[in-house]
């Protein structure tokens, strides 16, 4: 959501991401795509898993082995305050409201 910004932040940061973010976000400099597996300039660093169910999102996690930190994106739900009613009744029915979580779906 706000990779346009850091871009404009950290001009000399490289931009690597899936396939499908890449098409996904207009105006967006992308230096390296991946697939299945990542680039050879992340996987000397970084073991990673895509999430299966939502091949269009491109999700996975990353570990970085050297500091042991696992980077994740919209994989987890922490929602606390939502409007109208609906949305506060799919993350209850999911067992993912006002919790850091995985949804169970």
């Amino acid at each position: 959501m706000f990779l346009k910004q850091a871009q404009m932040q950290f001009p000399d940061a490289r931009t690597v991401c899936g396939q499908a973010m890449a098409s996904k976000i207009k105006g967006l400099t992308v230096d390296e795509t991946f697939g299945e597996d990542l680039p050879d300039s992340l996987s000397a660093d970084f073991d990673h898993v895509m999430i299966e169910g939502a091949p269009k999102f491109d999700e996975l996690v990353l570990f970085h082995r050297k500091t042991r930190t696992l980077l994740v994106g919209d994989y987890f739900f922490n929602v606390h305050e939502t409007r109208g009613w609906l949305t506060p009744l799919i993350l209850k029915m999911t067992g993912s409201y006002k919790k850091p979580t995985q949804s169970k779906l």
